[in-house]
């Protein structure tokens, strides 16, 4: 698969730059917890993804109560479903490279190439043959305001979002699912794990430093991109 491409700031992001030479022991990729997109700063791309709310066209959708069939025709709006969204750890990329719009939507200031194949090979075999988790991973579906097909259930909805507010973002989404009752040991110490209302953060990490550039590949900075002339009348 083709490589994806990460958004965000130097301040953050600079240290895993040119071979990753200046990576801390205690620093690695984050992966976020699923519920901490309703909590950015960052309006634009602020989404509540502990569940996806899909409106169904009511004249593609039966809908029966206690036997008895209920007309379209009596409905005012289409109805609508929630669903919970299984919780996760993310990791969210790009299709697209070096986008003045995705700057600007993220308040990124270096857009990052990053190795998919190499990343996701490295989740699948190496991890989580280690740790209780399954990686998933694949591109968003936007789905409609309004819904003639039926909705995702269960780990599907990792992958779903708005087409309306969402689909500029061209995005690719890897996921780290664990069981729903699942702690880690530090030490003596148990870490529960994607519980409470607070969302957490998952850093993975290597100690040889040609993982880095394994991961990371070519970068472009904001301040780098030559804009075009402005076309001669």
């Amino acid at each position: 698969m083709a490589n994806k491409f990460l958004y965000g700031r130097l301040e953050h992001l600079g240290i895993f730059l040119d071979g990753g030479l200046a990576v801390p022991e205690d620093r690695g990729i984050r992966f976020c917890d699923i519920i901490h997109y309703k909590t950015m700063e960052n309006e634009t791309v602020r989404d509540d993804e502990s569940r996806r709310v899909f409106n169904l066209d009511k004249e593609w959708f039966t809908i029966e109560i206690n036997g008895k069939v209920i007309d379209s025709k009596s409905m005012s709006d289409n109805p609508g479903v929630t669903l919970a969204v299984p919780r996760c750890y993310c990791l969210c990329l790009s299709h697209k490279k070096d986008d003045a719009d995705m700057f600007e939507r993220f308040r990124a200031d270096v857009c990052i190439e990053v190795d998919t194949d190499f990343l996701v090979r490295f989740l699948t075999e190496v991890l989580s043959k280690r740790f209780p988790f399954r990686v998933l991973h694949g591109d968003i579906f936007y789905y409609p305001k309004v819904m003639t097909s039926a909705p995702p259930v269960e780990e599907a909805l990792i992958f779903y979002k708005d087409e309306e507010l969402y689909s500029i973002e061209a995005e690719y989404r890897i996921a780290l699912v664990l069981p729903e009752k699942v702690y880690l040991l530090a030490g003596e110490e148990k870490i529960e794990v994607l519980k409470g209302d607070e969302p957490s953060y998952m850093q993975i990490g290597h100690k040889e430093r040609s993982f880095w550039s394994d991961v990371f590949k070519r970068y472009t900075k904001l301040s780098d991109l030559v804009k075009a002339p402005p076309a001669q009348g």
